[in-house]
């Protein structure tokens, strides 16, 4: 058993003897996925070359190889190459060799990192675990845990029959008057590159309300790698289309047979109400039979939701984690104590969304704990967040005479549901998180709310947004949710040092409104009641009023 590392490492993996051994091993290894070739493996590494080096353990005597495994350092673990891109983390080996090669692995490995924690997440099912179960040396420093993965077996006919139930027919029906309905497969790198940005932007977009996380902004190397994953022929690339704006889409792994929901999937928020990510998956399904690929894999986690009504079977793999004894014994204490939560949330009819819903707000209080501002006047947020637990503040409506508006004032352009306006937001000056604010921009573009964003050296200055008369206001009061009968502008974030701007800002995003839709009355301004610094200037500048304001 040999380790090869630095150097040597590198050395190793620009042999051609070398990598055609690593082909005919993958070829042969019955639980190798697409995250194990060196297609995959070789493209991650040339992209995070400055921040990951490789760790190769294998048995290759410069003829034959019957296991390889390949680990880099993340601080103080050891992973798989990819990271969290790589969905399936496993090793390679044949059937007859692969206990003996695992367990000599592990041992050469530890040795030389005798602090480090390995994990793998997920290992593949059908990867034989029998040696961490049944050798006491292995089982005792072991932890394994089980997840459900759903997948989708091509059956067009059933995927045919689903698209044809009454609510997918009513939303694909209710798509196609409002435009060109059309979904594509993308196969040239030109038309692939024409696309990214906009499939990066949804996709971080929803990232950031759901979890905080801006992946593509926090890491550049990560395009540059989609698209050399792309070049080699590893991507499987789908869009859904309504006229030119892309609704849905997926920027999978793939391999012959299987075509992974892991890279890129996103849907636009403004079009929530449609499903166009269901609908874009089950139109992805039958593309994948038609292609005789055998399995598009919906990934592990998110059973009980969308991918377990998508799914039409289920496999087993597990999180694999080689650790110290005390190590495994506090993982198998968080693991009851986890389980034992769920089952109570689930008793109290506590669904998924009100799970994550309750978890977020838990990270949200620490985070704001945390969290200490520059300055308390920096900024001025009257962000409402969408949430059933929170009463809104009373408002303040001002009246607009949309036909008393000025129509030639200094104006920057108008910028309608731009998603890339919403990172420029600054948290350092603000009393919410970015995770709060980008959750409540998105949960507004779903009700079928119009962003309009102000930029301002650099930065996202203000947030004003269009509700149309007999929309849902994203407010709620006794439980319920407002809907109010006339037009309204709202802010969700504004900044003080912007507030000459914000004057014209209003008047430009309010004529434009009343062109776009011809109002046929006046718009309703709403303020929150304790903005307190945004109504002491409005009734400072009193040269204003006879623009639009009826105080």
């Amino acid at each position: 058993m040999k380790l090869i590392k630095n150097k040597e490492a590198f050395t190793l993996l620009a042999q051609e003897d070398f990598l055609k051994a690593w082909d005919k091993l993958y070829s042969a290894c019955p639980w190798a996925t697409i995250f194990q070739s060196k297609d995959f493996v070789l493209s991650w590494f040339e992209n995070y070359l400055d921040d990951y080096r490789p760790i190769i353990l294998t048995d290759w005597d410069g003829n034959h190889m019957s296991g390889l495994f390949l680990l880099t350092i993340d601080e103080k673990v050891l992973r798989v190459p990819g990271i969290t891109q790589a969905e399936y983390q496993t090793w390679l080996s044949t059937i007859e060799s692969n206990d003996l090669f695992i367990t000599k692995a592990l041992d050469r490995v530890t040795k030389e990192f005798p602090n480090y924690t390995i994990k793998l997440k997920y290992v593949p099912a059908h990867t034989p675990l029998a040696w961490c179960q049944n050798k006491k040396s292995w089982k005792n420093k072991t932890f394994l845990k089980k997840h459900l993965q759903p997948i989708m077996i091509g059956d067009e006919e059933k995927i045919d029959k689903e698209l044809k139930k009454k609510n997918k027919k009513e939303k694909i029906n209710r798509l196609k008057r409002k435009g060109e309905l059309t979904f594509e497969r993308i196969t040239s790198i030109e038309d692939f590159k024409s696309i990214l940005d906009e499939l990066i932007i949804q996709s971080d977009f929803r990232k950031g309300a759901m979890f905080d996380k801006l992946t593509f902004q926090n890491e550049p190397n990560r395009k540059q790698f989609i698209i050399d994953a792309f070049k080699k022929g590893i991507l499987h690339v789908t869009i859904l289309r309504l006229d030119k704006e892309i609704i849905a889409s997926n920027v999978g792994f793939m391999s012959s047979k299987v075509v992974h929901l892991q890279g890129i999937n996103t849907h636009s928020p403004s079009y929530a109400k449609y499903s166009p990510g269901i609908l874009h998956f089950f139109m992805l399904g039958k593309l994948v039979c038609r292609e005789e690929t055998e399995i598009f894999d919906l990934t592990p986690g998110g059973a009980d939701g969308y991918k377990g009504m998508l799914a039409n079977a289920f496999l087993e793999t597990h999180e694999l984690t080689i650790c110290s004894e005390w190590t495994k014994k506090k993982l198998e204490i968080r693991g009851y104590f986890a389980r034992h939560l769920k089952i109570i949330l689930k008793k109290n009819n506590i669904n998924t969304q009100k799970r994550k819903a309750f978890f977020l707000e838990l990270e949200n209080k620490k985070e704001k704990a945390k969290h200490t501002f520059q300055s308390e006047d920096d900024f001025e947020v009257t962000t409402d967040i969408i949430d059933p637990s929170k009463r809104p503040e009373k408002n303040v409506f001002y009246n607009i005479k949309i036909n008393e508006l000025p129509l030639e004032i200094p104006c920057k352009p108008i910028r309608p549901n731009k998603l890339e306006d919403f990172f420029l937001f600054d948290p350092k000056k603000s009393s919410i998180t970015r995770k709060d604010f980008l959750w409540d921009s998105m949960k507004r573009m779903e009700l079928g709310h119009e962003s309009f964003t102000l930029i301002d050296k650099g930065k996202l200055a203000a947030v004003l947004w269009y509700v149309p008369a007999n929309t849902k206001s994203g407010e709620r009061e006794e439980g319920k949710d407002i809907i109010r009968n006339e037009d309204i502008l709202l802010f969700s974030l504004h900044s003080k040092e912007s507030f000459t701007l914000l004057v014209d800002f209003i008047i430009c995003i309010a004529n434009h409104v009343n062109e776009t839709y011809s109002l046929d009355k006046d718009l309703k301004l709403q303020i929150r009641e304790n903005d307190n610094y945004l109504l002491k200037l409005w009734n400072e500048h009193k040269i204003y009023e006879s623009h639009f304001f009826n105080l």
